[in-house]
């Protein structure tokens, strides 16, 4: 499956499927290709779809059509960086809006636990950032990390 980009690059990536799937490459013959894929006929989605499975496949395979460009997925927001080496590399940091509403309900959460005692309103607390650091900390993204984590010790 593919994304649309328009008839003749839709022409041209078709013709490029079939290449593959008659005479396969040097590194792979065309028997693996059967293999991975399961039809000959490749299928093009049109962009008002917005699948973000394929939107990132088409980040990643064109770089130079999308600089600048970004979208989100599963909290993240994906984006071109130039490494030291000036290597172009898909980043994800933490999208602005889902960062807002983690603060936003951890602002809730704070109001709502000032009944607690102190060892347990920590160790929730404790908790809560913990599952946080665990699914946004990835490579690229720790400036968001400590951004929520400075904003969450200023709240309590």
């Amino acid at each position: 499956m593919a994304e649309s980009r328009g008839g003749k690059e839709d022409m041209r990536l078709k013709k490029s499927f079939y290449r593959l799937w008659d005479e396969g490459t040097d590194y792979m013959n065309q028997d693996r290709f059967h293999v991975v894929f399961t039809s000959k006929r490749l299928k093009v989605k049109p962009k008002t779809n917005n699948i973000s499975a394929l939107q990132l496949a088409d980040l990643i395979a064109h770089p130079s059509r999308q600089r600048g460009r970004t979208f989100t997925f599963l909290g993240f927001e994906f984006y071109w960086f130039k490494d030291r080496n000036g290597t172009r590399r898909a980043m994800r940091r933490t999208a602005p809006s889902k960062q807002q509403s983690a603060l936003r309900r951890m602002k809730a959460w704070l109001k709502s636990a000032r009944h607690l005692t102190k060892k347990q309103f920590f160790k929730k607390l404790k908790l809560k950032l913990i599952g946080h650091y665990n699914y946004y900390y990835v490579r690229g993204n720790s400036r968001a990390v400590w951004s929520y984590y400075s904003q969450v010790i200023k709240y309590t």
